[in-house]
């Protein structure tokens, strides 16, 4: 419909269903359970309704950014047990242009997401480790599956802390609550839900 005959023609598209066909998103019949993060119903199944789960906080594992990688930027690397891990990020960085004796706070986005979660072309492998970059990340996982030695329950607990959900970014809700909006449409100048 159009307001008057120099205004385009705009289609409106209407649904007796919970969807909109603007997005293809198919709603719940909305409970008042729906929005609590006490109910089993509303709450996020990977936090379980808390807002943060436990996990690696790489502010723990990267305590001083103005430290270079040669200077031991990774402080779970520096001991002699874990040297190796080390040794091998300077092995492959150079290839992956990674500058090793640049402070860690200036390295670019590629530079840290190399380091922290491995070469992109990673592959899984019975030798992947010994011939590819796998990042901080993969070493605090092959860490995890090794929690059943007291002293890596140790080293873990030093590297970890409560860090927002990733899957609900800390709303506490299942993605489902999220699609809800009260007031005015999100996009809307007025700036009200």
């Amino acid at each position: 419909a159009s307001n008057s005959a120099d205004d385009p023609e705009q289609e409106w598209r209407y649904n007796n269903k919970l969807h909109c066909t603007r997005c293809d998103i198919d709603y719940q019949t909305p409970l008042p359970s729906t929005f609590s993060f006490n109910s089993p119903l509303g709450a996020c199944e990977h936090c379980r309704g808390f807002g943060r789960v436990m996990g690696i906080d790489y502010g723990l594992v990267i305590p001083d950014e103005n430290k270079s990688l040669l200077e031991g930027a990774i402080r779970p690397w520096q001991s002699a047990s874990n040297k190796q891990c080390q040794d091998d990020m300077q092995r492959y960085a150079p290839a992956a242009g990674v500058r090793l004796s640049a402070p860690w706070n200036t390295l670019s986005s590629q530079e840290k997401h190399w380091v922290i979660y491995g070469a992109d072309d990673w592959k899984e492998g019975r030798k992947a480790w010994e011939t590819q970059w796998y990042g901080v990340a993969r070493f605090f996982d092959w860490l995890e599956s090794r929690s059943y030695r007291m002293h890596v329950r140790v080293m873990l607990s030093k590297y970890r802390s409560y860090t927002p959900c990733p899957h609900c970014q800390g709303s506490r809700l299942k993605p489902d609550a999220l699609l809800w909006r009260v007031g005015t449409e999100p996009h809307s100048d007025e700036g009200s839900y």
